[in-house]
């Protein structure tokens, strides 16, 4: 067991752009290089660089002033294993800093295509971006379930560029497409994990029609009566129960309402092998659409949500109450998903999560 800095871990060049001021001294640069150090993710003796050094020999000239605090380490040798975590002041502070850094990523992709092509997807998630100082995740984890954790967290998804896609997004008209500019700076940081399918279908089963609180009391009164009870320190909780805890059940004393039978049908059907979960994961997303469209109780939205955040499908754009609200006030009835192609949900995810911290909690 050893305690470890995530997502930041296994990385050739780490950048954490905070928004925070110069008094919030929670977050601390050298402790994360130093869990990267330790971590024996990088094979090369990287050296200490000062921040003027590092600011002006490696990213391309960015003003040190504006960085706060940080902690640079380079190998002075030819190579692409750099560690970089840098503080900076303010939101413009870190947009300038994570340009610096993206241009010095766009360096070594270069260098290493030319001798080391081998090495070029290491880059390929070079760039981590945080939004509040203070925010690092760290978990204590077993040795060998790194890349599991990574898996589950989405660590290797550029959420930096698309974010800045969606600053500087237009409508149709060619016009700033203001609301998803000021949806979109203020959802930095969100991130769409890799959930589990069996639970996130059944979840989503379960929301419909219900607002977020109501849904997770729902959630975990389902867990804490056909779960396994867990301990962790002073912490107790239920794990999601299998189809096969939950087949041949009645739910009807839960409180789902008219969805128990959904959920009951459900997983009936996947324990019995008329719905198969594994044959689901392998399927294009429009086949897929169609076949979780074809389970009793799930339609449209439920469906592109199990796309999303089930089947990690970030093309899928679910619509519900909040989404239809928004296109229709400011997208005149039709979202151009088109301009988004490959991740308009995680676009949909700076929107949803937009509208829950300015509007109240509607239904799902």
């Amino acid at each position: 067991m050893k305690r470890i800095l995530l997502p930041l871990l296994a990385l050739c060049l780490c950048l954490t752009a905070c928004g925070g001021t110069a008094d919030e001294a929670g977050y601390d640069p050298a402790a994360a290089a130093q869990a990267l150090l330790d971590s024996g993710a990088f094979t090369q003796a990287l050296d200490a660089l000062d921040k003027e050094t590092a600011c002006t020999a490696l990213y391309g000239g960015l003003d040190a002033e504006t960085v706060e605090d940080c902690a640079v380490y380079a190998s002075l040798s030819a190579g692409a294993e750099e560690i970089a975590v840098l503080k900076l002041g303010s939101a413009g502070a870190a947009e300038t800093a994570l340009t610096a850094l993206e241009d010095r990523v766009a360096e070594q992709r270069e260098a290493l295509e030319s001798y080391q092509p081998q090495e070029v997807g290491k880059l390929d998630s070079a760039i981590v971006e945080q939004k509040e100082p203070g925010d690092d995740l760290h978990l204590l984890i077993e040795e060998g379930t790194l890349p599991l954790w990574q898996d589950y967290l989405n660590c290797g998804e550029r959420y930096g560029s698309i974010v800045r896609e969606a600053r500087e997004a237009t409508l149709a008209d060619g016009s700033p497409d203001l609301f998803l500019r000021e949806a979109a700076l203020e959802a930095a940081g969100v991130q769409i994990l890799t959930q589990d399918l069996w639970e996130t279908l059944v979840s989503f089963v379960i929301s419909q029609n219900n607002n977020i609180p109501r849904i997770k009391k729902l959630v975990a009164a389902l867990c804490k009566q056909f779960g396994e009870r867990r301990q962790l320190a002073s912490h107790e909780f239920y794990t999601f129960p299998t189809w096969e805890r939950l087949a041949g059940q009645d739910l009807s004393g839960l409180g789902l309402g008219y969805r128990d039978k959904y959920v009951e049908q459900l997983a009936q059907n996947v324990a019995d092998g008329r719905i198969d979960l594994h044959e689901l994961t392998g399927m294009e997303t429009e086949q897929a659409r169609t076949y979780l469209k074809s389970i009793h109780g799930v339609g449209n939205k439920v469906a592109d949500c199990v796309l999303l955040f089930g089947l990690h499908r970030v093309e899928a754009f679910p619509v519900d109450t909040w989404i239809r609200q928004v296109i229709d006030e400011h997208y005149g009835g039709k979202f151009p998903v088109e301009h988004y192609d490959g991740h308009a949900g995680i676009i949909q995810q700076f929107i949803f999560y937009y509208m829950q911290q300015h509007k109240g909690g509607k239904t799902t």
